[in-house]
């Protein structure tokens, strides 16, 4: 639950940036710049966001083990812990990515 709520915010900051640039003039070059930056660095965010939860869960286990936090209580917060760590680089590092993404896409595609 938690995600879909976070992808619908992150997309709805997205909007809201473009919104601010292009509100004065939708044709600008730094409108069409924006909306490739922006929708990669929110594409880029929200697979990254993903795909680094996956792998963080997947290594939690042992992460946790090698914590000493195994059971109970302390092994569920450890599994959470860990796995919002690996969905939070996963979301900055993809999001930067498919931000720089967007820029060399919208450079390609000028005349």
């Amino acid at each position: 639950m938690g995600g879909y709520i976070g992808i619908g915010i992150g997309g709805a900051a997205s909007l809201l940036s473009i919104q601010e640039v292009c509100s004065a003039d939708p044709e600008a070059a730094a409108c069409r710049k924006v909306k490739f930056s922006t929708g990669g660095r929110f594409a880029g965010s929200a697979l990254g966001g993903y795909g680094g939860g996956e792998v963080a869960f997947l290594a939690s286990g042992k992460i946790c083990l090698a914590l000493g936090a195994t059971t109970g209580l302390g092994g569920v917060v450890c599994i959470a812990a860990v796995v919002g760590v690996g969905s939070l680089v996963g979301s900055s590092a993809a999001g930067a990515f498919g931000e720089r993404t967007g820029e060399v896409v919208y450079e390609v595609t000028q005349p």
